[in-house]
């Protein structure tokens, strides 16, 4: 969702999603008096700033067409938010669970290791002992 804002409502403060069209008008109004040129204290860079954005904000939620597809487009934005959080989470367990039974897979790689030379202590031997067996019959 490239060049999305899911902050719209934020703007004009804790504006709520079901908010009417006159909360809407009156919001615009009360922060474009604080931000506008004319009246505001704030610094005029970020004032100018806030202006566009408050400009762009009242365009879409003071139309119902724009309302309600932005609507629906912050619904998917917030799936989809949450989805990459779960995959996040996910991600993480996995990682964790790792890092928790890597010192299993490790012990027991090496004892595997050890019973294996051991195996082959073992068959070198038994082989010594068949070429000595098979020298001493000879005798």
């Amino acid at each position: 969702m490239e060049n999305f804002d899911p902050k719209l409502y934020e703007i004009f403060g804790r504006l709520e999603k079901d908010a009417t069209q006159d909360e809407i008008k009156q919001a615009y109004r009360t922060y474009a008096k604080f931000y506008h040129s004319d009246t505001t204290s704030e610094e005029q860079k970020y004032a100018e700033e806030m202006m566009v954005k408050l400009n762009k904000a009242y365009e879409i939620l003071s139309n119902p067409k724009k309302r309600e597809e932005y609507d629906r487009k912050l619904e998917e934005y917030f799936k989809a938010e949450e989805k990459k959080r779960n995959e996040e989470e996910r991600a993480n367990s996995r990682n964790q669970n790792r890092q928790e039974y890597s010192h299993i897979y490790t012990n027991r790689k090496s004892t595997n290791s050890g019973v294996g030379a051991l195996v082959g202590v073992a068959l070198g031997l038994l082989a010594l002992g068949l070429i000595i067996d098979a020298f001493s019959d000879k005798k």
